[in-house]
């Protein structure tokens, strides 16, 4: 077994057993997608803290799959920790009768529910500054188990991936499968090397870029 070989298999075994200490289950599916359960939609992996469940879709190349376990883990990290992101993504908004989370709501909005324009910003604002902290986790991790991702490129996918959530906004669409921000060429050519300081703002031009490259029918 190769070098990179084995800290990958340490860290997938790593995450498997503090998974299973806080009581939750790991799906590595051998497939391009797994179904996330929330709304039924065809992602590359998620932390479901519902159902404590960690799911990645590893039937494609290692280097796609292997910085999705690691971000879905950064999220593990995130919910057991209770940071301030995920406790403030998971917060209620809306009225008393629907009670939507931050997170959720972002989602149902992309499904066709009414909300005002105030909540469907607070709801990616939240979303996307979750999505930052976990990046910059994800980092950390990559550093410390010392895994076969470069750094650089990794945080270029971050960005082009963090500042697809004001896209969302805009475009009101998750991306299509096949066409993940973080694996298109053109738009990881502009992205910096750096994780970003600031998401809040998203240039005009990675805006047009996202339009073109992210969607089947925009």
């Amino acid at each position: 077994m190769s070098d990179n070989s084995y800290r990958v298999a340490t860290f997938i075994k790593y995450v498997k057993d503090e998974i299973k200490k806080a009581g939750g289950t790991i799906n590595m599916a051998n497939s391009r997608s797994v179904t996330y359960t929330l709304d039924d939609s065809e992602v590359n992996g998620y932390w479901d803290h519902n159902r404590m469940e960690l799911a990645c879709a590893i039937g494609q190349p290692q280097e796609n799959w292997l910085p999705i376990f690691v971000h879905e883990y950064a999220h593990f990290t995130q919910w057991q920790e209770q940071c301030e992101t995920w406790v403030k993504a998971e917060m209620p908004m809306g009225d008393e009768e629907t009670k939507v989370t931050y997170s959720d709501l972002m989602w149902e909005w992309m499904e066709g529910s009414y909300f005002p324009v105030s909540q469907i910003k607070g709801s990616l604002d939240a979303a996307r500054e979750l999505e930052a902290d976990c990046e910059r986790r994800s980092l950390k991790l990559i550093k410390k188990f010392q895994l076969p991702i470069c750094t650089k490129f990794y945080a270029k996918k971050s960005n082009a991936y963090v500042h697809f959530y004001n896209a969302i906004f805009r475009f009101k669409k998750w991306y299509e499968i096949g066409k993940e921000p973080y694996n298109i060429p053109e738009i990881l050519d502009v992205m910096p090397d750096t994780i970003c300081d600031d998401f809040s703002e998203t240039p005009e031009a990675w805006m047009d870029l996202y339009k073109e490259h992210c969607f089947e029918d925009l």
